[in-house]
C-alpha cells in the first residue's frame, strides 16, 4: 500500500514536470554546459554557457557538468540527456537512502521495510522534487554524500566493526565520495565528515577515539585526491576563480539577496514541515487509543531504545548537513535538499511504528478499499504524466518566445545568429535566455542601443527607444513580451 502511495508522489512531484519543456534557470545553464563541453565548446576546466552570460563558468564546481557532458557525447543533444540524468539521480539516492535504513534496522524486522515512509516523508518535503524535476546540482550531491554515510553505516554495522584493517576499506571509499561531492558543489559537500563521530554519539560505539580516527581517515583521503588534483594547473586556475568570484563573494553577502540566520533557521523548518507534520499526526493517533494499543507495536524496550537511537543519528546528519549553510547571506530553500532525506527518515524512524500498527488493524475489506483507491490514484497518475510528455508546461510563454526567436533568426540550414542585441528588461530576462541558448545556441546581449557591433537582432521591451534608422525594420515574429528588429 505505502509503495503505490510512494509511486503517485512520484510521478505527480518529479516524472510528470520532469517530462514537460519546462525546466529552472539553473538547470538550464548545467545542461547548457555539458552540452557545450560535449561539443567541444570551452573545456572541462573552462567551461561555457553562452558568449554574453558565463562566457567562463566558475559558478560551482565542474564534476556534475563533466557527468552530464559524458551522457551528451553517448546520446546526444537531446534535452531527454539532463531529464534522464536528474531522473537516475533521483532513483540512486532513493535506492541510498534505503540502503542505510536497511542498514539501521537489521535487526527490527517489523521495520525493515517501512524505509518507503522515509522515502514518502523526502519528496513531500520542501523543494527536493522540484529539484529532481529540473537538474539541479544537489541531486548529484545528495548521491554522493549519501553513499559515503551510507558506507560510514555499514561499517560499524559489521559484525568486524572493532577491527581497523575491517573498517578502513569503507572510510577511504568514504573519503573518496566525499571529494566526489566537494567537486559537485564545494565545501557544503563536506558534512559525512562528521557521520563517524555522530554515530559513536548516538549508538555509544565505537568509541569517540575510534570515530575521531575514522574521520581523520575520510578526511585525509579527500583532501590527498583534492591536493592531488590542484597539482594540475588548469584545475588550479578553475579553483581560484570559483572561491573568489562565487564562494567567498558569496559569504560576504556580494551575490544574492536571501539571508542566512534566523530567516535560515525558518527555511529549515518550512522545507521540514509536511514531514514534521505527518508524523505528529501519526503520533497524536496514540492519544486516542493508547486503551487498545496493537499487538504489533509492543516491542522490548531495547528494540524501541534502538529506534529512537536511529532517529536521533539521522536527525544529527540532517542537523550536520544544514546548520553550516546558516553562516551564509546566501541561501535558498533548495539549499537544504541534502539534508532533507535524513530529517524525512528521523520521523519516519518515530513514527512508522505506529502507523504500521495501525494498518495491520485494518480489516481485509478496508485493506481492499484503500489498495483499489491506490491503484486509480496510481493509474491516473501515469495518465497525467503521459499527458504531459513534451507539452511546454509551465513556461510556455517564454519557450513559445524563444521558438519564434530562433525561427527568425535561424536561417533554413541551421546555423542560428550567436548573438541578439537586448534592450531594458529584456536583457535580463535570464530565463528566456537560458531557452534560447539551450536549444537554439542563441545568446542575448544587454545593448545600449549606441554600437550594435556583430548583432543585427534587436530584442526590446516595453519601454525601450524603438530604432528610428532607415536600416532597422521590424519582424513580426508574434512575441509576448518584446518586439523584434533587424538591423540591416
Amino acid at each position: 500500500m505505502l509503495w503505490k502511495l510512494l509511486a503517485i508522489i512520484l510521478c505527480l512531484k518529479i516524472l510528470r514536470p520532469l517530462v514537460t519543456q519546462t525546466m529552472f534557470f539553473d538547470g538550464l545553464i548545467y545542461a547548457s554546459v555539458a552540452r557545450n563541453m560535449a561539443n567541444g565548446i570551452g573545456s572541462p576546466w573552462r567551461p561555457t554557457f553562452s558568449q554574453t552570460l558565463f562566457p567562463l563558468f566558475a559558478e560551482h564546481p565542474p564534476l556534475a557538468m563533466w557527468l552530464q557532458a559524458v551522457a551528451f557525447r553517448a546520446f546526444g543533444d537531446t534535452a531527454w540527456v539532463e531529464k534522464g540524468y536528474s531522473l537516475l539521480t533521483a532513483l540512486l539516492s532513493g535506492l541510498i537512502m534505503f540502503g542505510i535504513w536497511r542498514r539501521l534496522t537489521e535487526k527490527d524486522l517489523p521495520l525493515r521495510s517501512a524505509g518507503v515512509l522515509a522515502l514518502i516523508f523526502s519528496l513531500i518535503a520542501g523543494r527536493l522534487g522540484w529539484a529532481y524535476a529540473n537538474n539541479m546540482l544537489e541531486n548529484t550531491l545528495i548521491v554522493f554524500t549519501s553513499s559515503a554515510i551510507w558506507l560510514v553505516v555499514e561499517a560499524y554495522g559489521s559484525p568486524s566493526a572493532s577491527k581497523f584493517t575491517s573498517r578502513l576499506p569503507y572510510m577511504i571509499e568514504a573519503g573518496a565520495l566525499t571529494f566526489l561531492a566537494i567537486m559537485t558543489k564545494g565545501p557544503v559537500g563536506l558534512f559525512p565528515l562528521a557521520a563517524p563521530i555522530l554515530f559513536s554519539i548516538c549508538f555509544g560505539r565505537p568509541s569517540v577515539r575510534t570515530a575521531t580516527v575514522d574521520t581523520a581517515i575520510v578526511m585525509a583521503v579527500a583532501a590527498g585526491m583534492l591536493a592531488l588534483l590542484l597539482l594540475h594547473p588548469e584545475a588550479r586556475g578553475y579553483a581560484d576563480r570559483y572561491l573568489h568570484y562565487q564562494l567567498f563573494a558569496s559569504l560576504a553577502g556580494e551575490r544574492g539577496r536571501t539571508s542566512g540566520g534566523w530567516h535560515g533557521l525558518w527555511s529549515l523548518f518550512r522545507v521540514n514541515f509536511f514531514p514534521l507534520l505527518l508524523a505528529a499526526l501519526i503520533l497524536s493517533t496514540r492519544l486516542y487509543g493508547r486503551h487498545s494499543r496493537p499487538a504489533a507495536e509492543c516491542v522490548s524496550p531495547e528494540l524501541r531504545e534502538k529506534r529512537y537511537r536511529n532517529a536521533a543519528f539521522l536527525f544529527a546528519i540532517g542537523l550536520s548537513a544544514s546548520l553550516p549553510l546558516l553562516v551564509s547571506p546566501r541561501l535558498n530553500s533548495f539549499y537544504f535538499n541534502p539534508s532533507i532525506p535524513y530529517f524525512a527518515a528521523a520521523a519516519a524512524m518515530i513514527s512508522a511504528p505506529l502507523l504500521l500498527s495501525q494498518i495491520h488493524s485494518f480489516s481485509e475489506v478496508r485493506l481492499r478499499h484503500l489498495n483499489l483507491v491506490l491503484l486509480a490514484g496510481l493509474v491516473a497518475a501515469i495518465l497525467s504524466v503521459a499527458l504531459a510528455i513534451g507539452k511546454p508546461g509551465s513556461d510556455r510563454i517564454k519557450i513559445e518566445d524563444a521558438q519564434k526567436i530562433a525561427d527568425h533568426i535561424c536561417p533554413a540550414a541551421g546555423h542560428c545568429q550567436l548573438i541578439v542585441a537586448a534592450c531594458g528588461s529584456a536583457g535580463e530576462d535570464w530565463q528566456l535566455h537560458a531557452y534560447l541558448e539551450r536549444y537554439y545556441r542563441v545568446s542575448l546581449k544587454k545593448d545600449d542601443l549606441s554600437a550594435r557591433g556583430e548583432a543585427p537582432f534587436l530584442l526590446i521591451s516595453q519601454g525601450c527607444p524603438i530604432p528610428s534608422s532607415a536600416d532597422d525594420y521590424e519582424i513580426h515574429a508574434g512575441l509576448s513580451n518584446y518586439r523584434l528588429f533587424r538591423h540591416l
